[in-house]
């Protein structure tokens, strides 16, 4: 036999009586669970933006082909906490009144000994293979011995790139992270500098 009492309420099970759920009560606490997980997911995605994964547009020319206008990146901001960029990885960083984050090549460290012969970039007296790069004018660019706890950063597109060329070695102080992935468009989804995601594909 089902007693139910006015409003919904229940009067408990046992001696042929049934508990019967009130609607009301159960909607307000599965609000309460909603408004709890969403919090939580908006206080974890505050957080991997902040400490640890940072989204990007690029909106330069200066990595091309490397990366082109309009790619999504995500910029890893744990990659450098306990060392300084290795030549040849993209890094992204602040600029020199932190008003803006720009992405580069480093390609020289600490101590290193870099110069542009005609176009060709050598580090320490050897030169340097670089077959992601796209110019046209063979520019040359003097001896620089890197300071301590700097690198030396270069963009992909040297005809048309701002880079320590100009201004000089860069502080580890600006720089924000390691750029580690494109995301969108889906076309060139993969780590920069890597074929398309349908030719990783293939070659697996």
């Amino acid at each position: 036999m089902l007693r139910g009492r006015t409003g919904g309420a229940a009067s408990g099970f046992g001696k042929g009586k049934l508990r019967v759920s009130n609607p009301r009560y159960h909607t307000a606490w599965w609000r309460v669970f909603e408004t709890v997980v969403l919090i939580a997911a908006l206080a974890g995605a505050a957080y991997l933006r902040l400490h640890v994964l940072l989204p990007a547009r690029i909106i330069s020319q200066s990595m091309v082909p490397t990366l082109q206008v309009d790619d999504y990146v995500l910029i890893n901001r744990l990659a450098y906490r306990e060392r300084l960029p290795k030549p040849g990885e993209i890094v992204a960083f602040n600029t020199l009144d932190r008003q803006q984050v720009w992405v580069k090549r480093a390609v020289a460290g600490p101590d290193d000994r870099v110069e542009l012969r005609a176009g060709k970039l050598y580090r320490n007296g050897q030169p340097v293979d670089e077959s992601y790069i796209v110019q046209r004018r063979r520019i040359s660019f003097p001896p620089v011995r890197v300071p301590p706890d700097h690198i030396f950063v270069l963009g992909d597109n040297r005809d048309n790139s701002d880079d320590s060329r100009y201004w000089g070695p860069l502080h580890r102080q600006y720089v924000v992270g390691k750029v580690v992935w494109v995301y969108w468009p889906w076309e060139r989804k993969g780590r920069p500098g890597t074929p398309p995601i349908e030719a990783n594909r293939g070659a697996e």
